[in-house]
């Protein structure tokens, strides 16, 4: 059973490359306003087609189940079967021994 990931998203890649994509607007900014106007609509730009892509693949991947997700809900599933039937399988066997005793004690 695969074991869940740690939550680190704050080390993914994208927060390094927005860092770095704001220090060089910050620069631009300084060297030339008007230059650094047109570099932060670009950057604007940019990250609304990301968030675009990003909101459009994914609609699609939660309609999909992935085979790894399916695996373990049905590994999952065939778990809870076999405990339950093992607990069907006591409890008859309880009661067998139960029955036994109850002729024994009714004359």
């Amino acid at each position: 059973m695969p074991s869940p990931s740690r939550n680190t998203w704050w080390l993914d890649a994208k927060w390094l490359v927005m860092a770095s994509a704001i220090a060089a607007f910050a620069v631009v900014l300084g060297y030339d306003v008007r230059l650094g106007i047109a570099t932060g609509v670009l950057l604007m730009a940019t990250g609304f087609a990301w968030l675009l892509v990003a909101l459009w693949f994914a609609a699609g991947a939660r309609a999909q189940a992935s085979p790894v997700r399916s695996l373990t809900e049905r590994y999952q599933q065939q778990l809870r079967q076999r405990m339950l039937a093992e607990q069907r399988a006591r409890e008859s066997k309880a009661k067998a021994l139960v029955k036994p005793g109850r002729a024994a004690k009714q004359p």
